[in-house]
């Protein structure tokens, strides 16, 4: 499969990533600095993954809102 992953604040992308061709039993992970604004975001990753089929493709777009909280 091909995956992509971007990590945004606000909106704002910080952190890209990409594999060209991981098996499909991938654990999805994902780091980034994320510094000062760390608690002032509004934190959203986003997953596009194609897997190849038979006669085509699929995919699957994911996506996980987060805010951070220190306590």
């Amino acid at each position: 499969m091909t995956e992509t992953a971007d990590l945004t604040c606000n909106g704002r992308r910080v952190a890209h990533d990409s594999h060209p061709a991981v098996g499909a039993r991938y654990w999805l992970h994902m780091s980034a600095p994320m510094g000062s604004s760390m608690t002032r975001c509004n934190w959203d990753l986003k997953i596009h993954e194609t897997f190849p089929m038979g006669r085509g493709t699929r995919t699957i777009d994911v996506e996980f809102p987060f805010i951070v909280t220190l306590v």
